[in-house]
C-alpha cells in the first residue's frame, strides 16, 4: 500500500513540474506573436524533385568527383559554343546576355541575374496566367511569398508549377542538369533555356524572362517539353 501511495505521489509531483514547465513556456512566448516560416522557391523545388524520386536524389549527392567534373567540362563546352555564336551574330543576343548568364556545376546549373534598374524592384509584380493549357489542366493554387509568386496547375493527377520573381541578382535558380539536357529556345522573342529530363518521368525546366517588365519565370512539371513551351509562348498578364 505503501509503493502504491509513493507511486500516486510521484506521478502527481510529475504532472505538476510538466504543468508549470508549460506555464512558464506560454509566458515566455506570450505577446510575440506566430511567425510564419517562408520557404524559399529553391528550398520548395528541391523536395519536390527529392520527394518524387528520392533513390535518384540520393544518387546525384554520391556522384564520384572525377565525374562530376567531366560532365562539368562537357556541358560548359557545348553552353559556350552556342552562346559564343548567339552573340556574336545576334545584336539582341548580345543584350540579353547582359541580362543573364548560366554557370555549370557537377549536378545543377546556377542561373545568375544582373542588376536591373531600381525602379523595376520597387514596383509590386503583376500577376500572369495562361491563354493555353494542356486539357484537364486547371490552375489549383496561387502563393503570394515576399519576394515571388508561385502558380500550381494540375489535371487531378499531374502538376506544373510556375514561378514568378523580379529578375534581380538575388534571384539564382539552381537546375538540375546532371539528368537533362541544356538547350537555347526563344520564348516569343525572349531568349531562354530549356531542361529536358533524360529519365522517364523526370522533371522538364523552361526559363525565360519578359524583358518589358524585368520578371523571371520558371516553368516546370513532368509534362513534355513541347507542352511547357506552348503554355510558356501563351502567358500574359491578369
Amino acid at each position: 500500500m505503501k509503493d502504491y501511495d509513493n507511486s500516486r505521489l510521484d506521478e502527481r509531483l510529475k504532472q505538476a513540474l510538466l504543468q508549470a514547465a508549460r506555464r512558464d513556456y506560454e509566458e515566455l512566448l506570450a505577446g510575440q506573436g506566430e511567425e510564419k516560416i517562408v520557404w524559399s522557391t529553391q528550398y520548395l523545388r528541391r523536395r519536390r524533385k527529392m520527394l518524387r524520386n528520392p533513390d535518384r536524389y540520393l544518387r546525384a549527392s554520391l556522384r564520384p568527383g572525377w565525374k562530376k567534373v567531366l560532365h562539368v567540362v562537357s556541358v560548359a563546352l557545348v553552353a559556350l559554343c552556342l552562346a559564343a555564336g548567339a552573340v556574336l551574330f545576334n545584336p539582341t543576343a548580345r543584350a540579353q546576355l547582359m541580362q543573364f548568364f548560366m554557370k555549370m556545376f557537377g549536378t545543377y546549373s546556377d542561373l545568375i541575374m544582373n542588376e536591373p534598374d531600381p525602379a523595376h524592384n520597387s514596383a509590386e509584380m503583376a500577376e500572369w496566367t495562361f491563354a493555353w493549357m494542356p486539357e484537364g489542366f486547371e490552375e489549383v493554387a496561387f502563393e503570394k511569398w515576399v519576394s515571388n509568386y508561385t502558380y500550381s496547375y494540375s489535371d487531378g493527377k499531374n502538376f506544373i508549377y510556375l514561378d514568378q520573381t523580379p529578375a534581380t541578382s538575388e534571384y539564382r535558380p539552381q537546375l538540375d542538369n546532371e539528368h537533362a539536357t541544356v538547350s537555347n529556345i526563344k520564348i516569343n522573342k525572349a531568349r531562354g533555356t530549356l531542361f529536358t529530363a533524360v529519365d522517364e518521368g523526370g522533371l522538364n525546366y523552361v526559363f525565360w524572362i519578359e524583358e518589358a517588365d524585368n520578371t523571371a519565370f520558371l516553368l516546370y512539371g513532368n509534362t513534355e517539353p513541347e507542352v511547357l513551351m506552348k503554355m510558356a509562348e501563351s502567358l500574359e498578364k491578369k
